[in-house]
């Protein structure tokens, strides 16, 4: 379903991702910073009533979760590949009080931060693809067949060496990042939702005039 669900947002993208950054950037700034934010019990609620992931593996995603959350505290490198994905975890934050939200999308002065918003239109954007998740260099001729035959996109090998494999104990690094673009879908629904509920509103406002 995570595959699937790829089609609906790059279809999205291509009819109003110009119309979506406009309103990101007319629309009170306050109420887009409230749209991304998520609990974290929100977050397996999704992995379980949304993606149907129940059973051993829901139990290692909800420990995954808790990873996420404390990341920084862990001292591994980031997880991410490719541009969008990594931008979006270097502001991806955990707080207390309101879940997980992007570092400094308001400025001090509780204006627009331009910078962030730019990464986050572009990781949703990345949402519609053309991987579920981007691949790292290839370590074998089979890896490399394997990305030019995959258009559909791909998740990384289980198996395949990074530098947490030095650690003892498994490595979940896989598993972080499918929690992040599970964070990630979630904040691209709210935009959708919003965004095309004002754009509904316009066109009945119109018509009654």
């Amino acid at each position: 379903i995570l595959k699937r669900e790829m089609k609906e947002y790059k279809q999205f993208w291509e009819d109003h991702g110009e119309g979506l950054q406009h309103w990101c950037r007319s629309a009170e700034p306050k109420k887009l910073a409230k749209l991304l934010q998520i609990p974290r019990a929100e977050i397996m609620d999704r992995v379980n009533n949304v993606y149907g992931i129940h059973s051993a593996f829901g139990v290692v995603l909800c420990t995954v979760v808790e990873q996420v959350v404390h990341f920084k505290d862990t001292k591994y490198p980031m997880d991410a590949r490719g541009e969008s994905e990594t931008e979006f975890e270097r502001v991806l934050k955990y707080d207390r009080r309101g879940g997980f939200t992007l570092k400094g999308f308001l400025n001090q002065d509780r204006t627009l931060n331009e910078e962030i918003l730019n990464i986050w239109m572009k990781r949703m954007e990345s949402l519609g693809g053309p991987k579920l998740l981007e691949r790292g260099p290839s370590t074998s001729q089979k890896n490399h067949e394997d990305e030019e035959n995959d258009d559909t996109g791909g998740v990384d090998e289980a198996h395949e060496r990074d530098p947490e494999d030095t650690k003892p104990g498994p490595s979940f690094r896989v598993d972080r990042r499918v929690i992040r673009l599970v964070i990630a879908r979630y904040w691209a629904d709210q935009f959708k939702k919003k965004y095309l509920s004002e754009i509904e509103s316009k066109k009945d406002c119109n018509q009654d005039e």
